[in-house]
């Protein structure tokens, strides 16, 4: 008779213990970030491993698969003759049981003979879950009464909502569903929660920390009627700081151009037009740009974008470029979208935007969908413009990257502030006389944040003369 192994596994938190002692046959846990699920499924993986049980642990992805693989190995290597078999990803336990770690990336891969326990670690992620599931899986659990337990933050509306639903009906007595966010964790302290939910949006939120299934497809800025309610002002205002946004367009599309005042985290100018020839559009942004006095400007750069940067960098204008990816638009929206939200709740880092009424149905349409990947792509419906969304959005992020103002101070082409004596630069925040190597470590800055010709960007202050 094999000789029974003394379990001593890590200290579960009560949340956990929740989900680890429920009875029911098919378990859906729906977890914020940071909670624990894959430690708790890992736990449940050794448990029914080490007597004798047959285990799967299911990932998404090759590079998830590995990661649950190294913690699985390191609780498996307190046990006396345990054999971890790197290629099949395998770990046989004294007795005959065994856990293996597969990815859903090759669905064909998870036909096999008869299963104990199966994990499902971000069963959101994985593709054609419910077809996975109950075509492939769950035949393998049939002939030895076997488990499931599905583990995973939300995304969106998909198939593990599906599954979550099942866990609620009454009528279906396998199965059981549980909600846990980020805040069941006790060793996750209230003040980090606090922060992280301080850097997303409420729905986003929702579905990361709280762990509560929200509809992604629709639109992406909230509460606008609070926000989008300023006249435009009447020019700059003494000591403040403005920084420009540039969407271009041309035939059949607008270029527009937001300033923004980022002393007073208002919306100061907007501008849109369409049928101008790109010699008179980049007069039109050098006048403004002689008249507002931005600290930056940010243009995008895709396509068009950078034969006109480059001109007006040729006749210097210090435009930093801004290309529009898959990764970086992302960012750009949320970020205005959460300033938004803070800025209907009165907070101090919220912006508010002028009433016009075209960037305002620009923001109501503007609407984002999630991929089965989990990222979100964000645009304007088919047919429809997003030129003041985007000018907006570059002129916010704009003022979230500029620096702390300082006299302007141009030291000649490729000259070197240690290499003559140059005009005294002022911090006007402080009053007080930076010096040489103060200097040299903020060209060194600007150099390295501006995409323009490095003898022309060398050595320039933001800000105007005082």
């Amino acid at each position: 008779m094999p000789r029974q192994i003394e379990l001593t596994l890590p200290a579960m938190h009560p949340a956990q213990l929740e989900v680890f002692n429920c009875p029911a046959r098919y378990r859906v846990l729906s977890k914020g970030r940071r909670f624990g699920g894959s430690m708790l499924g890992a736990i449940e993986a050794v448990a029914c491993a080490s007597q004798r049980g047959q285990v799967w642990y299911v990932c998404p992805s090759f590079p998830m698969a590995t990661e649950r693989w190294t913690e699985l190995c390191i609780l498996a290597r307190q046990y006396p003759e345990t054999t971890i078999l790197e290629g099949p990803r395998s770990i046989t336990f004294p007795g005959g049981g065994k856990i293996t770690v597969k990815s859903a990336h090759e669905p064909n891969s998870l036909r096999g003979s008869g299963l104990d326990l199966i994990v499902l670690d971000e069963a959101a992620y994985i593709q054609d879950l419910l077809k996975l599931f109950g075509e492939v899986l769950l035949p393998t659990l049939l002939d030895r009464k076997g488990r499931a337990l599905f583990i995973s933050s939300p995304n969106g509306l998909n198939a593990f909502r599906t599954l979550f639903v099942r866990g609620l009906d009454p009528l279906k007595p396998s199965w059981e569903s549980f909600t846990f966010g980020t805040a069941s964790n006790p060793y996750v302290s209230t003040d980090d929660v606090a922060a992280m939910r301080s850097e997303m949006t409420e729905m986003q939120a929702m579905q990361e920390l709280d762990a509560q299934f929200v509809d992604f497809n629709g639109s992406v800025f909230r509460r606008l009627n609070e926000v989008c309610v300023l006249k435009p002002q009447r020019g700059p205002q003494a000591e403040h700081v403005y920084t420009m946004g540039i969407d271009w367009g041309r035939s059949g599309d607008y270029t527009a151009i937001s300033v923004f005042d980022s002393t007073s985290r208002q919306q100061a100018y907007l501008d849109r037009f369409t049928d101008t020839a790109w010699a008179m559009q980049r007069n039109r942004i050098k006048a403004l740009y002689r008249y507002w006095e931005p600290e930056r400007v940010i243009a995008e750069s895709n396509s068009i974008g950078g034969p006109n940067i480059e001109a007006l960098q040729a006749e210097g204008i210090r435009v930093k470029p801004f290309a529009t990816t898959a990764q970086s638009k992302p960012l750009l929206i949320e970020a205005m979208a959460l300033a938004i939200e803070r800025g209907a709740l009165g907070e101090q880092d919220g912006v508010l935007l002028l009433d016009n009424p075209v960037q305002l149905a620009e923001l109501q349409a503007y609407a984002m969908e999630r991929l089965a990947s989990g990222r979100f792509t964000y645009n304007a419906p088919a047919g429809q413009h997003d030129d003041t969304v985007i000018a907006t959005a570059l002129s916010l992020h704009g003022a979230r990257s500029t620096g702390p103002m300082f006299a302007f101070v141009n030291l000649g082409r490729g000259s070197s502030p240690n290499s003559r004596p140059g005009p005294d630069v002022y911090n006007p925040a402080t009053k007080t006389k930076m010096s040489p190597a103060q200097l040299a470590a903020w060209n060194q800055k600007m150099n390295h944040d501006c995409d323009t010709d490095s003898d022309n960007a060398q050595y320039w202050q933001p800000g105007r003369i005082r």
